[in-house]
């Protein structure tokens, strides 16, 4: 998906974007429904591409020197990408701007689902979550030089 495009769909989450308690999802999933399943595809693609960008050793250092968080580091990492294309960009280029652990307010584990929900409205079916990249934390080889 083209990063205009991707950029777009996030602008219309509301509320804080990187607390998932106070972030309202619903905009968000009824455009990725209305877009249809190969969009739906295309956004999650994404999601984890950016995601996996920020799964490094550099950034994970900012955000705790305890070895092995990887939930908590992998739902920051999504807060990130939530907070929009500068914030996003902003982090990326400069790991010491990444949240640390005891950051308050800064956690969207809910913003990995939105393509599942959209591919539900939109077809009845699971959304198969496959990607060319893990979005799981400790995955990114190049980021910690495994």
């Amino acid at each position: 998906m083209p990063d205009d495009e991707f950029w777009a769909f996030l602008d219309l989450l509301q509320g804080s974007r990187t607390e998932q308690d106070t972030t309202n999802f619903d905009r968000l999933i009824a455009a990725l429904t209305e877009a249809g399943p190969p969009k739906i595809g295309e956004f999650y693609e994404t999601l984890v591409l950016k995601t996996h960008a920020l799964d490094t050793e550099p950034h994970y250092r900012s955000f705790s020197m305890i070895p092995g968080i990887s939930d908590d580091f992998l739902y920051f990492r999504l807060a990130i990408v939530a907070s929009g294309k500068a914030r996003y960009e902003q982090v990326l280029m400069n790991p010491r701007e990444f949240p640390s652990y005891w950051t308050p307010n800064c956690w969207n584990e809910q913003l990995m689902y939105v393509a599942d929900y959209a591919y539900r409205a939109a077809t009845g079916e699971d959304f198969n979550r496959e990607s060319s990249v893990s979005i799981e934390s400790f995955s990114n080889r190049k980021g910690w030089n495994k």
